[in-house]
Parts: C-alpha cells; structure tokens; sequence
C-alpha cells in the first residue's frame, strides 16, 4: 500500500486468505505415516485421530494404540493410554 506515491514510500499491507483442500488420502496410511513421524506434535494429531476412528473396522487400532502409548513424548503416550482404557471397555462391554 503506497503511503507516499510521489518517493515511492509504502508499506507492505498483509493478505490473508484461505481455500478448502480437497484430498483423498487412506485413513491407513496416514495414520502409518504420521505415528512413525520425528515430530511428537504430527504423532499427538495421529493418536487424535485414532481415538476419534475407534470403532473403524478397518484399522488396526490396538496396535496402533499400543505403539502410541510408547511412544516417548509424554502428550502422546497420554493418547494411546487413553484409546487403550477405551479399547477394554469396549471389550469388556461387548463380553457382557
């Protein structure tokens, strides 16, 4: 944004915008991918995910569960803790 057209003066004005992604990835593989990525924030997103997809039948939840309750990174392991305790009660409940 010009503030003095004549020296040719102005000031950068910011532009924020956004637009909706369209992307199709397999749940599978971004949950493989991103539980065996470096950063603990990326592996926190994927437990999110696989509490969220506990009842997906096409997941392998308890061993994703088990891998993040391992996991090093305290928020993490937190998350798969959690999705074990909620795997067990379900089970507990379907035996009953």
């Amino acid at each position: 944004m010009w503030t003095d057209i004549r020296y040719c003066e102005g000031r950068l004005k910011p532009i924020v915008g956004e637009r909706k992604l369209e992307i199709k990835a397999p749940l599978l593989d971004l949950l493989k991918r991103s539980s065996e990525d470096r950063s603990s924030i990326v592996r926190r997103v994927s437990a999110e995910i696989l509490i969220r997809e506990l009842d997906n039948p096409g997941i392998k939840v308890r061993e994703f569960a088990e891998r993040f309750a391992l996991d090093s990174s305290h928020a993490v392991s937190e998350r798969g803790e959690f999705a074990l305790r909620k795997l067990d009660e379900a089970e507990r409940a379907n035996a009953s």
